[in-house]
């Protein structure tokens, strides 16, 4: 088990309704479905995010990867403009 810090960027902190959040999980997926559960505002916007950990984006078929120790994720939407 794991604890995931999920920090939320732009809409998602929008949606969130906050900066941060942290989950005891197993996996990276538990966690984004916890946290889209707890808003679903952000349940909503969740498909369209970017996934980071340590600054690499996590493609969906490594979210569902067993966790260990502490976690920091960055949950960033999509950005208009260039």
């Amino acid at each position: 088990m794991a604890t995931v810090h999920l920090r939320y960027w732009a809409a998602a902190e929008d949606a969130a309704g906050a900066e941060t959040a942290s989950y005891a999980v197993d996996t990276l997926n538990e966690a984004l479905t916890r946290a889209g559960a707890e808003h679903p505002r952000l349940g909503k916007l969740l498909p369209g995010c970017a996934v980071l950990r340590d600054g690499v984006r996590v493609p969906d078929e490594d979210r569902d990867q067993p966790l260990t120790g502490d976690i920091e994720v960055e949950i960033l939407p999509p950005f208009a403009g260039g």
